[in-house]
């Protein structure tokens, strides 16, 4: 009587040792599961953040060209992005609610980048970088560009949003 009692209470053990690692292995998979899924959300919201700081830029009147009222899109004024890099230089605070972490470069495909706006922080977790093809102003020049005199280049205006850890 008392190995039969003994037999069962083993096997009563042995199960609930099976039922404890199955549950722990669910848990294991499921928060595997959940890590994914916020680390795509977060990257996400990057992406979103990203998208909305170029935005912003396209539209900023610091750097915008426009010949009288009328704004030409995709098109960045050169003497404008020179004194807005100086004046963040001077006063970076005053940008950081507007570009927070990121880089603002524009690259000529011709010439030197200007690095408009940089507060990368000393450690952080991703990164996302957008390019958009812009036009470069210069009024300086005496060709025609846009119906008006001055220069025009192709360059990239490179931002990157910096996520901090």
């Amino acid at each position: 009587m008392k190995s039969k009692a003994q037999i069962k209470m083993f096997e009563n053990v042995a199960v609930m040792i099976v039922f404890f690692f199955l549950l722990v292995l669910g848990f294991r998979v499921y928060y595997s599961y959940q890590e994914q899924a916020l680390s795509e959300e977060l990257r996400d919201i990057l992406e979103t953040r990203t998208f909305q700081l170029v935005e912003r830029l396209t539209a900023l009147p610091e750097l915008e060209c426009s010949v009288g009222s009328v704004e030409i899109p995709s098109c960045i004024d050169l003497l404008k992005s020179k004194s807005l890099q100086n004046y963040i230089k001077k006063n970076p605070e005053k940008y950081f609610t507007f570009f927070g972490f990121s880089t603002i470069e524009i690259k000529p495909v011709y010439g030197e980048p200007i690095i408009v706006y940089n507060n990368t922080p000393k450690s952080y977790t991703s990164m996302q970088i957008r390019h958009l093809p812009v036009l470069l102003y210069d009024a300086k020049g005496n060709a025609k560009c846009v119906g008006v005199s001055g220069n025009c280049f192709l360059a990239n205006l490179k931002v990157s949003v910096y996520e901090e850890e």
